[in-house]
């Protein structure tokens, strides 16, 4: 009988060895960074110009020289363009800045991107890896146009600013 029971508690054993196993969830936890996104400050603005057929460059500081703007802005103050761009505080980010849609007839603008704590460094246009230090970056735009005296009066020029996390 003794043998018996000592069967009978190994099977009773072998079969409820679930009793021993346990189960548990675990959460899986994810946040995500703010969006970067990118707010025009300040327009680029020429000023109101001369209609002479050359170039007329605008530096960092606004100021303007070349064939295209010799007698400089008669009216409005020439100013550089200002894009601050906010995101994850030293995030990646690439800029890309698309100014083929800044060409109409008898009148090219080529745009210059700059980071604002370096100004005079001309940072190209397409794929510009920057880091957002404190989670804020102020970029700069100048450039140049080139003017045919032929070109409307008041022509609007538009200038693509992308800004995505690398």
């Amino acid at each position: 009988m003794q043998k018996r029971n000592v069967v009978v508690a190994a099977i009773l054993l072998a079969a409820s060895g679930s009793v021993f196993a346990d189960t548990q969830t675990v959460n899986t936890n994810v946040a995500f960074v703010a969006d970067v996104s990118a707010t025009v400050d300040q327009p680029v603005d020429f000023g109101t110009l001369v209609k002479v057929t050359g170039n007329c460059a605008m530096d960092d500081s606004a100021a303007l020289t070349g064939v295209g703007c010799v007698a400089g802005a008669l009216s409005g103050t020439p100013q550089v363009g200002i894009v601050t761009v906010n995101g994850a505080s030293g995030a990646a980010i690439q800029i890309d800045v698309d100014s083929t849609a800044a060409s109409i007839t008898d009148l090219d603008y080529n745009a210059v991107l700059a980071n604002s704590t370096a100004p005079t460094v001309s940072l190209g246009l397409a794929a510009v890896a920057e880091t957002l230090t404190g989670g804020t970056q102020t970029y700069h735009l100048s450039g140049s146009l080139d003017i045919t005296d032929t070109v409307i009066d008041s022509p609007v020029i538009s200038v693509d600013f992308t800004v995505v996390y690398n």
